[in-house]
């Protein structure tokens, strides 16, 4: 943010920041587009702390400590109340957990995407065989699958098939989802490789969370 310099006074190198007071809840969110679902996390950090009623996150002695409550939004719609909002598209889920996301989409994601639409695009054009085991292939459409174990007990998967480059001008559509405790959230992909990007939001959270395992062992 840009400060005014006093007339006379060179200043350089000028930086301003808000920083949150420990346990502070926050929000991660993009709003929807178009042609782009939106994605909303609010990260509660400690249960006693008052949680905003616009949210509509459930009562704060029916939650846990280091909480995410993530929803989708539909492209051209608003966030509703995480109360409102479809069991689709929405889901709970730990701090590190969210973390263990975060990251995910900020290292591996791009080497896991690239090799999924070569095999995808390796099956659309037919010239090479696509493996399937050790002494066997197939020369075809397919769908090419990846599923990974975040942690101790996130399961995210992605696939994408090759057809739908076909469909939709030379473009494959991934699916991503994330899956904990029998509840499944689709991601949309452009929302959050977007958001998860920014390395810096990481790190806040991160800081954070620390802040409050450290405060959570001391209180027990």
């Amino acid at each position: 943010m840009p400060l005014v310099a006093t007339a006379g006074v060179k200043v350089t190198n000028e930086h301003l920041s808000c920083l949150p007071r420990k346990g502070a809840i926050l929000l991660h969110s993009l709003a929807s587009s178009a042609v782009e679902e939106g994605f909303q996390s609010a990260i509660v950090f400690d249960k006693r702390t008052r949680v905003p009623a616009s949210l509509g996150l459930p009562e704060t002695t029916d939650a846990e400590d280091l909480t995410c409550f993530i929803q989708v939004s539909p492209c051209y719609q608003h966030f509703v109340k995480y109360r409102d909002a479809a069991d689709d598209s929405k889901i709970v889920l730990t701090v590190q957990n969210y973390l263990d996301i975060y990251a995910f989409f900020n290292f591996k994601w791009p080497s896991v995407a690239s090799k999924l639409l070569a095999y995808a695009n390796d099956m659309r054009t037919g010239t090479d065989w696509v493996q399937l085991t050790k002494n066997l292939s197939f020369l075809s459409n397919g769908t090419c699958n990846y599923s990974a174990t975040l942690g101790d007990d996130l399961i995210l998967t992605a696939s994408v098939d090759s057809r739908t480059a076909q469909s939709s001008g030379g473009d494959f559509t991934f699916v991503v989802a994330v899956a904990k405790n029998d509840r499944v959230l689709k991601l949309p992909l452009g929302t959050v490789t977007k958001m998860f990007g920014d390395i810096q939001g990481y790190k806040h959270i991160e800081k954070m969370y620390l802040t409050a395992v450290r405060t959570l062992a001391v209180s027990v």
